[in-house]
Parts: structure tokens; sequence; C-alpha cells
């Protein structure tokens, strides 16, 4: 079997090895979230130094990872699952949504 080769790839602050494949990535950042075009590396740091994540109310096993840009925050759902984690989408937000706190930045306000 072929290892997969994965075009965007980064380690929580809980240790989860969090993935994507370029075709995903494009068609979050082509059709769904063209504002996040060009933010591999944002979404990398997100990933790997987030101010704030969250653990969704509904599903236990997606994340919300965030990092302040200006006044807005980058922001990429991620879901963890059997030792493995994979993007779901990324998009800029306006503010964080509910969800249960699972780490915040000391320096962030």
């Amino acid at each position: 079997m072929r290892k997969k080769k994965f075009y965007l790839q980064a380690k929580s602050p809980l240790g989860q090895k969090i993935h994507t494949t370029k075709a995903y990535w494009n068609y979050i950042s082509e059709r769904k979230h063209p504002e996040v075009k060009g933010g591999k590396q944002k979404a990398i740091a997100t990933i790997e130094r987030p101010d704030i994540f969250k653990r969704s109310l509904k599903d236990p096993e997606i994340f919300a990872y965030y990092q302040k840009i200006k006044d807005k925050y980058f922001c990429l759902i991620a879901k963890h699952e059997n030792g493995q984690g994979f993007v779901v989408t990324a998009y800029v937000a306006r503010k964080i949504t509910m969800g249960e706190l699972v780490y915040q930045r000391s320096d962030t306000s």
C-alpha cells in the first residue's frame, strides 16, 4: 500500500496530527471559502499554535482552532478520529463560536 502524501500536516497542542490533501485544500480555498486561499501556512500555524481551540458540543470529535488576524480569526475545523485528525474546513470568522473551551493561550484576551 502506498503512503498518502499530505499537502498540509501539523500537530495540535493535544498531540493530534491533522492533515489534508492538496485536492481537498483546493476545494476549501477555491470553492467553499476563497478568503483562505494562499493560507496554507496560516492553517498550519493555527493548528500548531492556536490562540483558542474548542470542542463541538454536538460532536466531541470536532475541534475548532482559532488564531487572531487583526479584528477577525482564522478558523480551522478538524475532526479527531482514531488517532488521526483531518481538516473539515477553514474560514475567516468575525467571532469565536460556542463550544467547550479546551485551550486558550494565556496572552489571549
